[in-house]
């Protein structure tokens, strides 16, 4: 086995601080209307910059952030019906997902 510091895989600090601030702002903690900065989430969230970044595009993508460029993220109102809509269809994509060791070399 290999004996070195236990090691992030890349993307895995996105991800992480992905989750933590989608559940931030579908429970309301971060509510409609916050203005939040990279800098600011990474120190609440314990993870960098860059992951922090990644993680609000994502967010952007999916309409629950605005970007303004050079101010920050504004927390956007959630349009309930079209996030449960996403929330489904992210569940079925990763239900169909094969795991990668679960592939034959």
């Amino acid at each position: 086995m290999d004996s070195s510091p236990l090691r992030t895989a890349p993307g895995a600090l996105a991800a992480a601080a992905y989750k933590q601030l989608e559940h931030l702002i579908v429970t309301l903690e971060l509510p409609p209307g916050t203005l939040l900065s990279e800098s600011g989430l990474g120190e609440r969230l314990s993870i960098g910059r860059t992951p922090v970044r990644e993680a609000v595009k994502r967010l952007e993508r999916e309409g629950l952030v605005a970007v303004l460029p050079k101010r920050g993220f504004l927390v956007t109102a959630i349009d309930l019906v079209q996030h449960l809509q996403m929330l489904e269809v992210r569940g079925q994509l990763e239900q169909r997902r094969k795991p990668a060791d679960e592939f034959e070399p």
